[in-house]
C-alpha cells in the first residue's frame, strides 16, 4: 500500500497549497476567485508539479508514478494555451534529471495532452459545469491508462492493483479538485454581488433623500420661471428664461436617473426593436465619433422585440459605447452587433481602445467607480448595470489591455420575440 499512501500524500499537498492560496486571496485582496488570475494558477500548478515528481513513487526501476498530470490539468483548464505550453516544458524538464526509459512515455504522453489542449480549454471552459468535471475525469483516466498501461506491458511490470489504484486516485482526486474550486467559484459570485448589493443600498437611500429635497425646489422654480416667461415683453428675457426653463428639465432628468438606483422600476413597459433602437444610438453618436476619427459598424445576425422603457434601453447603448468611444484613439471601430446563441440573444458592443484589467472589470458598476482618469463619475455603468437587469438581462464584460473591449447585454430567449433578418455582415455606419 506504498504507492497508495505516496499519492494521497500527494494529494493533501495539492489541496493544501489550493486552500493556502485562496485564504492568502480572502486576506490580502478580498476575494477568492483566483481561478481568473492565469499567473496565479501558473506559479501554483508549477508549485504543485515540482512537489509531485520530487514525491514521485518508484513502481520499477526508471519509471516514476505522481499526481502531476493533475495540476498541469487544472492549470490547462483555467490558464489557457500559453499556461498549457509553460506547464508542459516544467513537467519535462523536471522529469529529465531523474532519467530512465520512463521519461520517453512522460514525455510522449505529455506532448500528445499539449497538443489536445491547445483546442481543448476554451471548449472545456464553455461547457456546462457537469459535463466539465466529466470532462476533465475522463482525460485523468485516460492519461492514467496511456502512462501506466503501455509502458507497463511493453517493460512487463504490470501490476492490476497499481494500476486500478493509479487510474481510481487520478481520477477521484481531479473530480473532486474541481468540483471543490467550482463552488469556490460560486461562492466569490456570491460575495461580490452581496458586497455589491450593500454598496447599491447605501447609493439608493442616498439618492432617494437627496433626489426628494432637490425635486421640490426645482419645480417650484420652474414654475416661477414659467410665469415669468409668460408675462415677459422683452425677447432678451424670454430667451433666458427658456434657457433655465430647459437647464431644470435636464436637473430633473439626472435626479430621475439617481432614482434609478434607489427605486429601480420597469417605467414604461413596450416592444422595443433592437436593430431599430441601434439604428437610432449610432445616428445619435455618429457626429460624436466622427469628430473623434472613429468608425461605427453594426452587424445584426438576428434581430428581436424586447419589453422596457425605450428611452431607458436607449441611455443604455448610449452610456456603453460612449464609453466606448471615449476608450479609443483615432482610426478606432466601434461595433455593435446583435448575436444569437442557444439560449440568448445578445446585444454586443466591442471596441478597439485600451482595454481594463480584470480588477477594473471586476469593479465596474460600482458606485463612483471610474477608469476615465478622474473626468467620470462611475454612475452611468451603474445605471447601465441597473436597467438591464430591470429589463430581465445581466451584463458581460470581457476585456484585453491594449485590445479592446466587448461588452455584451445578454437577454434569454425566454423574455424575447424574435424577427429573422438577412443582414448578417459588418457595415459601416453612415
Amino acid at each position: 500500500m506504498d504507492f497508495l499512501n505516496e499519492l494521497l500524500i500527494q494529494l493533501l499537498f495539492i489541496l493544501i497549497t489550493w486552500l493556502l492560496m485562496n485564504s492568502f486571496s480572502v486576506i490580502k485582496f478580498k476575494s477568492i476567485d483566483i481561478l481568473n488570475n492565469k499567473i496565479v494558477i501558473c506559479l501554483l500548478a508549477s508549485l504543485q508539479i515540482i512537489g509531485c515528481i520530487v514525491m514521485a513513487y518508484p513502481v520499477y526501476p526508471g519509471f516514476y508514478y505522481d499526481l502531476r498530470f493533475l495540476p498541469f490539468l487544472i492549470g490547462s483548464v483555467y490558464g489557457g494555451r500559453l499556461v498549457t505550453i509553460y506547464l508542459a516544458l516544467l513537467v519535462i524538464i523536471t522529469r529529465i534529471p531523474y532519467g530512465g526509459p520512463g521519461i520517453w512515455a512522460s514525455v510522449g504522453v505529455f506532448l500528445f495532452f499539449l497538443i489536445l489542449f491547445m483546442y481543448a480549454p476554451d471548449h472545456i471552459l464553455k461547457a456546462k459545469r457537469k459535463k466539465r468535471i466529466v470532462l476533465v475525469t475522463l482525460m485523468a483516466g485516460l492519461y492514467s491508462f496511456l502512462v501506466y498501461v503501455l509502458p507497463a506491458y511493453l517493460y512487463e511490470f504490470f501490476d492490476l492493483r497499481d494500476f486500478l489504484i493509479y487510474v481510481g486516485v487520478q481520477s477521484i482526486s481531479i473530480l473532486f479538485i474541481v468540483y471543490f474550486l467550482e463552488l469556490l467559484r460560486d461562492y466569490n459570485a456570491l460575495q461580490q454581488e452581496a458586497i455589491h448589493m450593500e454598496k447599491m443600498q447605501v447609493v439608493s437611500h442616498l439618492a432617494a433623500s437627496i433626489s426628494h429635497e432637490i425635486r421640490n425646489p426645482l419645480t417650484t422654480v420652474k414654475g416661477f420661471l414659467q410665469l415669468i416667461d409668460e408675462n415677459a415683453k422683452e425677447e432678451t428675457i424670454k430667451r433666458y428664461t427658456s434657457i433655465a426653463i430647459e437647464e431644470t428639465d435636464r436637473a430633473t432628468a439626472i435626479i430621475e436617473d439617481c432614482l434609478t438606483f434607489a427605486k429601480p422600476n420597469e417605467g414604461k413597459m413596450e416592444d422595443i426593436n433592437l436593430a431599430d433602437s441601434i439604428d437610432k444610438v449610432l445616428a445619435l453618436l455618429n457626429p460624436y465619433a466622427r469628430q473623434k476619427s472613429i468608425c461605427l459598424q453594426r452587424e445584426y445576425e438576428t434581430n428581436a422585440f424586447i419589453k422596457g422603457d425605450p428611452n431607458k434601453w436607449i441611455q443604455v447603448l448610449v452610456n456603453i459605447c460612449k464609453n466606448g468611444i471615449e476608450s479609443m484613439q483615432e482610426n478606432g471601430k466601434l461595433t455593435i452587433r446583435i448575436l444569437e446563441d442557444e439560449s440568448n440573444i445578445l446585444v454586443q458592443v466591442q471596441d478597439t481602445g485600451k482595454g481594463m484589467r480584470p480588477d477594473q472589470i471586476a469593479r465596474l458598476g460600482q458606485p463612483f467607480y471610474s477608469i476615465k482618469d478622474g473626468k467620470g463619475t462611475g454612475l452611468g455603468m451603474m445605471v447601465v448595470f441597473q436597467i438591464v437587469r430591470t429589463m430581465g438581462g445581466r451584463v458581460q464584460v470581457e476585456s484585453v489591455v491594449n485590445s479592446g473591449t466587448t461588452v455584451s447585454i445578454i437577454f434569454p430567449l425566454s423574455i424575447v420575440f424574435q424577427l429573422k433578418t438577412e443582414e448578417n455582415v459588418l457595415h459601416d455606419f453612415e
